[in-house]
């Protein structure tokens, strides 16, 4: 699959950023000088009956704040993600307890109340 070549072009290059490390966040509001540390993750399900019906968003959040990463369990930002009210990182958490605060959690909580 691809589009035909264009006489007199050089074709595109295909480019893939590598996904952010772990500690990329935090590294740059370091490097920023960034004195707010605030975040908030996010997830958000969608629902829809069928054709023609409206859809239905559900969103889940926890607030927290970047941190220089601890813990080795998750992925992604969980090493540098500390939520509002805990000592630990969510790769520093066990499932259980990740699981019951998560902003996933959360908004699945939501779609299933609905449902």
């Amino acid at each position: 699959a691809g589009t035909a070549p264009v006489p007199g072009r050089k074709p595109p290059i295909p480019f893939s950023a590598p996904p952010p490390s772990s500690d990329s966040f935090h590294k740059m509001l370091v490097g920023f000088g960034a004195e707010n540390t605030m975040a908030a993750a996010t997830c958000t399900f969608a629902f829809c009956a069928g054709r023609g019906q409206p859809v239905s968003l559900f969103q889940g959040v926890t607030r927290g704040r970047i941190v220089e990463p601890r813990g080795s369990s998750g992925f992604g930002w969980d090493p540098c993600f500390l939520p509002e009210g805990y000592q630990s990182t969510y790769a520093e958490m066990d499932n259980a307890t990740k699981n019951a605060i998560s902003h996933r959690f959360k908004a699945l909580q939501a779609l299933r109340q609905f449902l």
